[in-house]
């Protein structure tokens, strides 16, 4: 039933012919029907932006589901053969790195024990047949390593002379050596001859083909207490180190290269594939 009040809200005039007046009545019972909605539901919610329709046929859905998993897969794989690669550098390739002679063009260095600048050490003090029994194996060994330098019947265990509060009493150190050095076959040189054997041992131990000499001097350390052994002769060196390095740089070609790259292959290969969908099937 239509009231006075509603007409009046509805601006129904009384000039208005019945179609006129139907119209305006119908306008507001909907707006009146709409504010009802929102006071029940809320508000509608604002839509920002326009909406983005995936128009993309099936087949290209199929075709960017297959490339996506497919990368996934690719980075998988290179992150497994990245973690193997920095295995083997930290490992093998931190090895070959320390090996004799690695990297070296035409001079060497190192830092013999028998010639260390030694200072006296106690740890012995109060244990006599210890220290004596050290002190005989150390002269004994460095008898053994370079008793070639000296005369015939040299005495090495007086390298320890006067060694109390002075210099080790059981560790061959450069005060030792300069301790018996007037009984080397060449008292002036002797510090460098054993430098040369030192050097050459080194090469040996690398199984290096060469098999001529290499000359090296001794270099009194003024910063540390470790003294050194410099080589003097470039194409010494180099004839030691060139095939050497070219050796190791095959070490690190295969390890740190091939292998991670057949890793690569085999994963590649193990590793399903996504497929790619046949356009129109």
């Amino acid at each position: 039933m239509t009231t006075e009040r509603e007409l009046r809200v509805a601006k129904v005039r009384p000039e208005d012919g019945i179609g006129v007046a139907l119209h305006k009545l119908g306008e507001h019972r909907a707006q009146e029907q709409e504010k009802l909605i929102r006071e029940s539901y809320g508000p509608e919610p604002v839509v920002v932006g326009i909406p983005i329709l995936d128009t993309r046929t099936q087949y290209e859905k199929d075709r960017d589901s297959a490339r996506l998993q497919n990368g996934v897969r690719m980075a998988v794989i290179l992150l497994m053969v990245g973690v193997l690669f920095w295995v083997l550098n930290s490992t093998i390739g931190n090895n070959i790195r320390g090996m004799d002679f690695y990297g070296v063009k035409d001079s060497y260095t190192l830092y013999p024990n028998a010639l260390k600048s030694s200072g006296y050490s106690d740890y012995y003090a109060g244990r006599a047949d210890s220290e004596t029994a050290f002190a005989k194996q150390s002269a004994l060994d460095f008898a053994t390593k370079y008793g070639s330098l000296f005369k015939p019947g040299t005495p090495f265990e007086r390298m320890f002379d006067s060694c109390k509060g002075k210099f080790s009493c059981t560790d061959v150190s450069l005060a030792a050596v300069l301790n018996i050095q007037r009984y080397a076959l060449k008292p002036q040189s002797l510090l460098n001859d054993m430098c040369t054997l030192e050097v050459s041992a080194v090469a040996k131990r690398a199984q290096t083909s060469y098999a001529g000499p290499l000359d090296a001097r001794f270099v009194p350390s003024k910063v540390s207490t470790s003294n050194m052994c410099v080589t003097t002769n470039p194409s010494q060196v180099q004839a030691v180190a060139t095939p050497l390095n070219t050796r190791y740089k095959l070490y690190e070609a295969g390890y740190l290269l091939l292998v991670p790259l057949v890793a690569f292959l085999v994963l590649v290969s193990l590793v399903p594939k996504a497929q790619y969908p046949v356009k129109g099937g």
